[in-house]
């Protein structure tokens, strides 16, 4: 029985059918995959499935089996591969649209039949070659007709924008597509008809022109700017293969570029997309958004892709239509690049092959015309998505959502088809082919350049792309994956994940450590621990590489994110929030040896439930609400460098005299009478005469006061913060003018709790891995600063006589900004943890400070004791 059916089926009917299965299976295994994506993405059986891709499969694949026995029937010398290569194409295309948009996957079904129909009529009914060719001008002028009501009765599909399209209740139909195509077989038509007369161009080229530049004058007066230059290169082609002169090209190739020009100085445009070639980054939310993102997808593909329905390509503007390539191969990846990029350069080697065979001048140059018209639309719009190229806004041929593109692209099919039915099988002569090779040689070379730099982006540059605060995909994966919490010393949360997979979201459970903990945003982007933690967070780092590559693999997404524990001590915490509330400022608690900080307060702050909805005026509010003041504030240091001074002298000179130290006079606390001349109650109640005095020993000295306390040491730390900027000259200055932070006071003067040892402060403890527990985060030893003496020295000198710590208060005495300090820590003896304790507040007194930062302090020593 197998015998006898092999009668019947050619060698040609046999291959087609194959490839035809090869694609079926190809589009099969894309559907299944496309079926379960949102389960897989979920890792929940009861998500709902995609199923109208089935449909569009189920339908492709009756057209397919229609189209193959109609063309084994109709056409057994056909080419065998034209049919399965556009149909392979259409199907990705179509399986494409459906992922990204069901409603217009419906509609490019739609034209997918009605397309298949209009091949399938072509197929069965033949010969339509010669009237193409005896009515050229005709349909030329038919073309340019029906162009021109796009003027008076021109709508936009979409509602706003170019009026490109004619039609009415959901079907529209843009006339400049089918006019490329008439403009290809008028081209063919005239230049045939006067091949003897090829060597005396101006003879050829007047006539040509006059309908040339008609339908140019219009596609440029409609703004349809690619169009016109697929027109003028298509134009450009027919010259070089007619005179068979390679200089035709660059003059060309000269005059488009002048074209260029003059459409930048005229067309808003062309200025946008320039520049969007030339300098994306310059505006990556603006003219150049669709380039940027576009560049991200196919840098999100890398090698493998995301896989259907895994990606993210909704993201790229006008995914469906302009920027369907990037759309593919962010989930199929490089191998989904190479696969469409190499389909449409066997399609130009067939195209080409089947004009050099072709029987005479006419299907010649028809064939290669139509060869040129696909591929070079295929290189135009994807050079303009991977920006080789500046963005012409023509389909992808085959792939893009379209119906008056994929019609006209079917009969260019079928035409191609009926030329290779009908060719010759004489010998060719290598001047007759040389310009065809040539010509396909380009088209090569053209598609080679495409896969480059389509690597160059997906590989090389993934990762740079990937990592640009504008990439969204880290957005939309934390709906999907969730994001490690946060937790105090104790492992309490602070900052936890809820929600199920697809609908994840931040909670934050101690309000007041909003400037700490930050924000990770979908638009303003992100801020504080969320940010400098950020890859634990996500499951990028922590974890074994072959795990995060395995998740990436499967899901395109890192694993399940890792809980980081954090310093903070949330009684503590809250026992500044408690006895801070109502006042701005700053305060920070901190192990003076460890410097690990376990609360840290700073006010005004906001509300991170509502950072979207106040963001422009939180970004405008003079009290600066989203910064954190610890680290960020900029205070003067006022007279609370005394007790910098202080430190330096005794490391110096061993000891401080008193002696002829005069009364104090103004002060940050009112000092009792009968002290107003001891050196030692002026510098704790912030007495500016203390500082002068002190000032006066130092002997101009004050850079080496600034070094030896490490305030020009850019240490590492979780949260921006500010680093002291020394006036110029500073030797000349006042040392209370320098600016300084809460943290960097903390750092300098936790030496004193210490034995002179200055810490590295830290928000974060260590990192919870699966299979290995709470891994520690390494951190930097103190370093020796002052003599153990020396720091011994100051804290007895500083020291209360009522509890076993030193303090000192100081002001700036601004009337217009005040700011009151209170720095307090253990002694050296202290048995227990060091630990000092700074507070600023920008209302209330010093007074108001210290009595706060005394009963914070006592409060957090005797509950360490207890």
């Amino acid at each position: 029985m197998n015998q006898l059916k092999n009668i019947f089926l050619t060698e040609k009917d046999k291959l087609q059918l194959i490839l035809f299965w090869i694609g079926g299976l190809i589009l099969c295994f894309y559907g299944l995959i496309l079926t379960f994506a949102p389960v897989i993405r979920t890792l929940n059986w009861k998500t709902p499935v995609k199923w109208e891709q089935w449909i569009a499969f189920a339908a492709w694949s009756v057209i397919c089996f229609i189209v193959h026995k109609f063309s084994a029937r109709y056409l057994p010398n056909r080419d065998p591969y034209i049919l399965p290569i556009i149909f392979l194409l259409s199907g990705l295309g179509l399986l494409t649209i459906f992922r990204l948009s069901i409603s217009f996957g419906w509609r490019q079904l739609q034209w997918f039949v009605i397309s298949s129909i209009f091949l399938l009529i072509g197929v069965k009914y033949r010969n339509f070659l010669t009237a193409l060719r005896k009515y050229k001008y005709l349909w030329l002028t038919l073309g340019l007709l029906v162009t021109v009501l796009t003027f008076f009765m021109g709508i936009y599909p979409g509602g706003e924008g170019p009026r490109l399209w004619l039609g009415c209740c959901g079907l529209y139909f843009q006339p400049s597509e089918p006019l490329k195509l008439l403009f290809i077989i008028y081209l063919a038509a005239f230049f045939a008809d006067n091949w003897p007369m090829r060597k005396d161009l101006s003879v050829l080229l007047i006539p040509s022109l006059v309908m040339v530049g008609a339908s140019i004058f219009i596609l440029i007066s409609q703004k349809d700017l690619g169009t016109a230059t697929i027109f003028l290169i298509i134009y450009a082609f027919f010259i070089f293969i007619v005179s068979g002169k390679k200089r035709t090209i660059f003059i060309f190739v000269f005059l488009l570029i002048i074209a260029g020009y003059l459409g930048y100085k005229n067309f808003n445009v062309i200025q946008i997309r320039m520049n969007g070639w030339i300098n994306p980054w310059l505006d990556p939310s603006g003219g150049s958004y669709q380039i940027i993102q576009s560049l991200q997808a196919i840098a999100a593909g890398h090698f493998l892709g995301s896989g259907p329905g895994m990606g993210s390509p909704g993201i790229i503007p006008v995914a469906i239509s302009d920027f369907i390539y990037p759309a593919i191969v962010e989930e199929l990846g490089m191998v989904g690049a190479i696969f469409i990029i190499s389909a449409f350069a066997f399609l130009s080697y067939r195209g080409f092959s089947i004009a050099i065979k072709s029987r005479n001048q006419f299907q010649r140059l028809l064939a290669s015309g139509v060869t040129v018209f696909i591929n070079l639309q295929a290189i135009l719009i994807i050079g303009g998505n991977i920006r080789l190229l500046p963005l012409t806004g023509v389909t992808l041929p085959f792939l893009s959502y379209g119906g008056s593109s994929l019609l006209t692209l079917f009969v260019a099919a079928l035409i191609l088809l009926e030329i290779s039915q009908n060719q010759s099988s004489r010998t060719i002569l290598e001047a007759e082919a040389k310009p065809y090779l040539l010509s396909f040689s380009a088209f090569l070379a053209g598609f080679l350049a495409l896969g480059l730099l389509t690597s160059f982006w997906g590989i090389i540059r993934s990762n740079q792309l990937l990592n640009r605060p504008d990439n969204f995909r880290k957005v939309i994966n934390d709906r999907y994956v969730p994001r490690g919490n946060l937790l105090d010393k104790q492992n309490q949360p602070i900052l936890e994940t809820i929600g199920e997979r697809g609908n994840f979201r931040r909670i934050l459970l101690e309000p007041s450590l909003s400037t700490t903990v930050g924000y990770n945003h979908p638009i303003i982007g992100q801020s504080g621990l969320e940010e400098d933690v950020d890859t634990y967070l996500r499951g990028e780092a922590g974890l074994p590489a072959s795990e995060i590559w395995w998740n990436e693999l499967l899901y395109s997404r890192p694993p399940d994110g890792l809980d980081i524990r954090t310093t903070i001590d949330l009684s503590h915490q809250k026992l500044l929030v408690n006895l801070l509330n109502g006042y701005h400022g700053a305060a920070l608690i901190m192990n003076a040896k460890s410097g690990e900080i376990s609360a840290i307060w700073s006010s005004p702050s906001y509300n991170p439930d509502l950072l979207e909805e106040n963001y422009e005026e939180l970004l405008n509010d003079k009290n600066a609400a989203l910064i954190n003041r610890v680290s960020q504030g900029k205070y003067g240091l006022g007279n609370l460098s005394s007790v910098f001074l202080l430190g330096y002298l005794i490391e110096k000179n061993g000891k401080i005299d008193g002696q002829n130290f005069s009364k104090s006079s103004e002060c940050a606390i009112q000092m009792p009478i009968d002290q107003k001349n001891v050196l030692q109650t002026s510098i704790k109640h912030g007495c500016n005469n203390a500082y002068i005095y002190l000032e006066s020993l130092l002997e101009n000295n004050n850079l080496q006061v600034f070094q030896q306390f490490r305030f020009d040491e850019e240490f590492g730390f979780e949260l921006p913060f500010y680093h002291v900027e020394l006036p110029d000259p500073f030797n000349e200055k006042s040392f209370q003018s320098v600016l300084i932070s809460p943290l960097q006071v903390a750092r300098s003067v936790a030496v004193f709790s210490t034995g002179g040892k200055i810490p590295y402060p830290k928000l974060t403890n260590a990192v919870n891995i699966p299979d290995q527990g709470w891994v520690v985060f390494s951190s930097k030893d103190p370093v020796q600063i002052l003599k153990t003496s020396s720091s011994i020295e100051v804290s007895n000198f500083l020291s209360r006589t009522d509890f076993p710590a030193w303090e000192t208060s100081a002001s700036n005495f601004s009337v217009e900004n005040p700011n009151n300090w209170y720095v307090t820590g253990t002694l050296s003896d202290w048995q227990g943890t060091p630990v000092v304790l700074v507070i600023i507040l920008e209302n209330g007194t010093a007074k108001d400070a210290q009595t706060i930062g005394r009963n914070i302090l006592e409060q957090v020593l005797t509950s360490s004791v207890n």
